[in-house]
């Protein structure tokens, strides 16, 4: 449910970011918001696992 709710709101506000920057939204947006999901997403799966195990 976090990642979801992360896409969301990075997928809303990061073109708005990117336009702000000057820098084409609909090309940086898209490889930054896939990438940046991931990487939290297996970081949220790897600390409730660790909550989980006890470890």
């Amino acid at each position: 449910m976090a990642i979801s709710i992360l896409a969301s709101l990075s997928g809303s506000a990061l073109p708005f970011l990117f336009r702000y920057l000057r820098l084409d939204p609909a090309l940086i947006s898209v490889a930054f918001i896939i990438t940046a999901v991931d990487v939290i997403g297996v970081l949220i799966y790897f600390n409730l696992a660790r909550v989980i195990l006890k470890l």
